[in-house]
């Protein structure tokens, strides 16, 4: 899971400067992802969607970001990564990777291949791209599964 300004614009630190928050998840061994556009990126905003949209058996794997702290209260296991020393944890091997390059398609989708959107607009792109990724290859039949009720 990780959390990520839409905007390119970054100060010398890699802090985002401007435009929303996108929050995603993204389970491993699967092309389940889910993002969402939010507000602020605290631990109130973000606990209710992973409580939501998470298995509380799953592991969760994150980044340092201090919202995420204490997810070991509510999932069966939380693994950080300290991107300030690492990027794949030399002790456990967990790492953020995929999040990190799903969202970096996302971007490119949205933000390069739909030259920009509206913020009226960015949630349902978001949706559309998760569904996409999910399905790659049938999205069409997925689609008309779902409007005949089979899904």
């Amino acid at each position: 899971m990780g959390i990520n300004g839409i905007n390119n614009r970054t100060n010398n630190f890699g802090n985002r400067v401007d435009g929303p928050w996108v929050f995603g998840m993204a389970e491993q061994g699967s092309r389940k992802v889910k993002m969402f556009l939010v507000e602020k990126r605290d631990r109130d905003t973000l606990l209710p969607l992973l409580l939501e949209h998470v298995d509380t058996q799953r592991v969760i794997v994150s980044d340092g970001w201090k919202a995420y702290c204490g997810l070991n209260l509510y999932f069966c296991g939380h693994n950080m990564v300290n991107h300030s020393e690492n990027f794949i944890d030399p002790t456990t091997g967990c790492h953020t990777q995929l999040i990190e390059c799903v969202w970096s398609h996302a971007k490119l989708k949205i933000m390069a291949n739909k030259r920009g959107t509206t913020i009226s607009l960015l949630q349902s792109h978001l949706s559309l791209f998760c569904f996409c990724y999910r399905f790659k290859g049938s999205e069409f039949e997925e689609f008309m599964r779902i409007l005949d009720g089979k899904h």
